[in-house]
């Protein structure tokens, strides 16, 4: 299984939001792997956002300017 993640860049100077984007899909065949979890973080490890992926395996969260971590489970069925 991969993760693929950007932050999209502001807009316009000042603003303080933006939107983490990802893509969950198995890194062999390059589909969205079902019953995934992405799971934003602070750097105090307070989880900001847990998000399911859509059909094509993208999730999209709108979160203010700083730093983050990352982390993708998902557990076979």
């Amino acid at each position: 299984m991969g993760a693929l993640y950007s932050f999209t860049q502001f807009l316009h100077p000042g603003v303080s939001t933006g939107d983490v984007v990802a893509v969950v899909q198995d890194a062999g065949s390059q589909q969205a792997v079902a019953g995934a979890t992405v799971e934003i973080f602070t750097l105090q490890d307070a989880l900001v956002a847990s998000l399911t992926p859509d059909d094509s395996g993208r999730v999209r969260q709108s979160l203010k300017e700083g730093p983050y971590q990352v982390r993708v489970s998902h557990w076979p069925a």
